[in-house]
């Protein structure tokens, strides 16, 4: 189904009660919290098997079992983890890919929070807050759930019976196209891809939504274009990409709101995109920013501040 800028797609209300079994400190309220979804995953901006980053900086921390940062090939501006990077694997689990411009003491990778790998080695330029090689360090067990976390959740989310089934959400003109969801839980089936190819989309919360969750086969993302979330915290939206499939893109200057949760998948994130999270298998990031809400594992709202 292809939208215009400015029609309205109503999305029936529904609630849907399930029960999940994730980490011990998610409660059983997905769907109806979005945040508990996602399990211990909710701790982290970036869940992901492998982590290639080039010259983001991500306000939270990061889960991943090997990580590879690196200065982008244009600019030589290092990347800058403004919270705890944890990172599973043994040898090789930290490593700074490629060669940065020294100018001086500051021109390298930063960890402004813990550091620990499990029991892997950290090489290159980086410097952290706290460096734990241990393998010990209780973020290696967080992060080791967390990655369960984001299958379970995943599937879970998959299996929800949709209020609304669209055959695919493509957005393809110029100017703002709304997308108003009703009070409740929203399970919207998309049966081919989420695709943003001119313009912006506002998913327009009523006052009783409790959550949004897309479920659809594929996501991308053109240059410049936006997904916001009015009327409601963005964190109450969700897009599930379940499964394998084709990679999730999203293009320069892009903005992506909501979380993005896609386990089995290839993330490919170009320079200059605003994200709140994503959880994935294989996240590539350049030039990016973590930059608006996404959860945190009270149950509250982590907040980022805005870098521009």
């Amino acid at each position: 189904m292809t939208i215009s800028s400015g029609s309205m797609l109503a999305a029936v209300a529904a609630a849907a009660a399930v029960t999940m079994a994730l980490s011990d400190g998610a409660r059983a309220a997905c769907p109806e919290t979005p945040c508990d979804c996602v399990g211990g995953a909710a701790a982290y901006r970036v869940v992901a098997d492998r982590l290639f980053d080039f010259g983001s900086t991500f306000y939270g921390h990061l889960c991943t079992r090997t990580a590879q940062l690196a200065e982008p090939t244009d600019y030589g501006q290092p990347d800058d983890i403004v919270g705890d990077l944890h990172a599973l694997a043994g040898a090789g689990s930290v490593a700074v890919r490629g060669r940065i411009a020294r100018q001086g003491p500051g021109d390298e990778i930063v960890v402004s929070g813990t550091l620990a790998t499990g029991g892997g080695d950290v090489t290159g330029p980086v410097s952290a807050g706290t460096l734990d090689t241990t393998g010990t360090h209780p973020g290696i067990t967080a992060c080791d759930q967390a990655e369960d976390d984001i299958v379970a959740g995943s599937q879970m989310l998959a299996a929800l019976t949709p209020t609304q089934t669209l055959p695919r959400l493509i957005i393809d003109q110029p100017g703002l196209t709304q997308f108003p969801v009703g009070p409740g839980v929203n399970v919207i089936q998309v049966d081919g891809r989420i695709a943003m190819r001119q313009g912006i989309l506002e998913i327009v919360l009523d006052p009783g939504t409790d959550a949004v969750v897309f479920n659809a086969r594929a996501f991308s993302m053109r240059r410049s274009t936006r997904i916001f979330v009015s009327g409601g915290d963005a964190t109450k939206v969700m897009i599930n990409l379940p499964g394998p499939g084709p990679s999730v893109v999203a293009k320069s200057d892009a903005w992506i709101t909501p979380p993005v949760l896609a386990p089995e998948r290839t993330m490919r994130i170009k320079g200059g995109t605003r994200f709140a999270a994503l959880f994935g298998r294989r996240v590539i990031v350049h030039q990016s920013v973590t930059d608006f809400d996404t959860c945190s594992p009270s149950g509250a709202f982590l907040e980022a501040p805005d870098p521009f």
